[in-house]
């Protein structure tokens, strides 16, 4: 048979085994569920599967439909992940399918409960699916993963280093697959709503956080379908620290398997060479030197050098391999031999001795340079991120005091005041645990929030919003002025903005606090304006593009 190929008898046996272990675990149900998953690879829908699974204990449990996990019960597979990981998958998406579909067909036959796991990529095939469960009287849940493309190739990525690591063979995710997915959910998440093809549709972040929800009552969706627009908000919101941190963490990782994989570590290297010849050969690649030091002849007295360089940066050098010579009889043998201060050389040299057949295959994927450029431009944006003021204002509300936070960042205020009003809300009957409860579960909410860029809102008056705003200039050393005291335009930077107020910097010592409702329009923190005094609205001009006003003076007059 050529490479890949396997008997029909054996096909069929494997499709046969994970039919009848299926349908033997799980039970008949009279008004059977399906929850139907979605998410392109490395979206993180096994975990979605998991818990659904869990769901049906107790209630007749329910046959999972993965073609991913089915196909590595395929023998071609088996047999493929070894020659060519990186098409393997492609090589048997026919008989991944079938299987797929054949246990679904036998799954509702049997009235079982259902979880199906796939990538929702074909709008076509999605419609047939839940029609079919639908005709056969089964309520519908669709429950599909919103994950940024990078984030779920880079998990898929490590998903198969570490099973390589482990167990030598590894799913790998190409990213035609990946994208075909990826692209093709939108609008099937779209159909799902529009043609009502399921009793619910959920959708979770990275992390499993729902993030949307639409059911039908009487047959009419609790609200407007909004699936599709709130699937590609949340794949296309820009990442948290916490997220950029995890990313920067899973390359590393990845950069770090896929050179253990490939036999390379990037402060060792090996010089093979002989001592008849008087030549030699420098090798990143443990493997390639364990077959150079295996094919030299043992007369020509082949030898291994290892030099290390070490965290001081001087190298080490050792002899890690070397040829001994016996006279026996008045003949010499040769003998070859690799010292014990190097257990992946002491591997290489094993795997190297084995006829070719019984070798381990390793997947060479010959990308590490993309990975290290990936990993580089990933720690790079971590750094910038850390000086944001999305992050550092984050950061000011886990790390600091409420009066330290608020002095670096008034537009807490609205958060700090959700807080407090919690706190008033706790009745006495409300225990110490359950207080303790509400509070950090509040807490960790808003700062989830501020992470991903949103600043929380609260019932904050003027005269609170004016005192936050007053403690933020006298932290940054400026006094502060009223607009209706000055009466005059006002030239400067938007240096702070609590919930009702704008703190505008007109000279090194001399600020201006606006409330928003007497400005026309919105400000931002960073913005240079020129604001010119009126007894209703304040009219705000982006600086340099204001009209000519005879009362206009720079800042530093009015600092006088």
């Amino acid at each position: 048979m050529a490479a890949g190929e396997v008997s029909k008898y054996a096909m069929e046996s494997a499709y046969k085994d994970v039919e009848r272990d299926a349908l033997a675990r799980t039970e008949a149900k009279d008004n059977p569920k399906a929850i139907v998953l979605g998410g392109q690879p490395g979206s993180g829908k096994s975990a979605l599967a998991a818990e659904a699974a869990r769901e049906f204990r107790g209630n007749g449990g329910a046959v999972v439909i993965d073609a991913d996990r089915m196909r590595e019960e395929n023998p071609r597979y088996k047999q493929l992940s070894k020659e060519d990981p990186q098409n393997a998958a492609d090589r048997t998406h026919k008989e991944a399918g079938e299987w797929a579909t054949r246990l679904t067909m036998a799954a509702v036959e049997g009235r079982r409960n259902l979880v199906v796991d796939g990538t929702m990529r074909s709008p076509e095939n999605i419609r047939e699916l839940t029609n079919r469960l639908k005709e056969n009287g089964y309520e519908v849940e669709a429950r599909v993963m919103a994950v940024n493309p990078e984030t779920s190739m880079t998990r898929a990525r490590l998903r198969f280093e570490e099973q390589v690591a482990e167990r030598g063979t590894g799913r790998f995710v190409n990213r035609e697959q990946h994208d075909a997915a990826y692209t093709g959910m939108v609008e099937s998440v779209r159909t799902l709503e529009r043609e009502k093809l399921a009793d619910t549709v959920r959708l979770y972040d990275a992390n499993q956080r729902p993030v949307y929800e639409n059911k039908l009552e009487r047959g009419e969706w609790q609200k407007a379908p909004e699936a599709a627009q709130a699937l590609q908000q949340e794949r296309a919101r820009e990442w948290t620290h916490a997220e950029r941190r995890d990313y920067v963490s899973a390359l590393y990782e990845i950069n770090t398997l896929a050179k253990q994989r490939e036999g390379v570590r990037d402060n060792v290297s090996y010089t093979v060479g002989t001592v008849a010849s008087g030549e030699s050969k420098e090798y990143q690649n443990v493997h390639e030197a364990a077959k150079a030091f295996k094919d030299a002849p043992a007369q020509e007295q082949p030898y291994v050098i290892r030099t290390e360089r070490l965290p001081n940066g001087r190298e080490a050098a050792s002899q890690a391999g070397s040829t001994s010579v016996v006279e026996r009889d008045g003949q010499r043998e040769y003998g070859k031999w690799i010292a014990n201060n190097d257990e992946a050389l002491h591997r290489a040299y094993a795997e190297a001795l084995k006829p070719e057949g019984d070798r381990t295959a390793r997947p060479v994927i010959a990308d590490r340079g993309e990975l290290a450029s990936k990993l580089d431009t990933a720690r790079a944006d971590l750094d910038r991120f850390e000086q944001s003021n999305t992050y550092q204002r984050a950061a000011a509300f886990d790390q600091m005091t409420k009066r330290e936070a608020l002095e670096r960042h008034p537009e807490l205020d609205g958060a700090y005041k959700q807080l407090h009003e919690l706190k008033q809300s706790w009745t006495a009957q409300v225990s110490q645990d359950q207080r303790e409860n509400s509070y950090f579960t509040a807490r960790a909410e808003l700062s989830e929030q501020l992470h991903r860029g949103q600043v929380p809102q609260g019932n904050v008056t003027v005269d609170e919003s004016r005192r936050v705003i007053d403690a933020a200039a006298a932290h940054r050393g400026l006094m502060v002025r009223d607009p209706d005291e000055l009466k005059r335009d006002v030239k400067g930077e938007v240096v702070a903005e609590s919930s009702q107020h704008a703190l505008v910097k007109m000279s090194d010592m001399i600020a201006v606090r606006y409330e928003k409702a007497a400005l026309d329009r919105e400000v931002q923190v960073g913005e240079k304006v020129a604001i010119q005094y009126a007894a209703g609205k304040n009219q705000v001009h982006e600086l340099g593009k204001e009209p000519q006003h005879d009362q206009a003076r720079e800042g530093r007059d009015m600092g006088r």
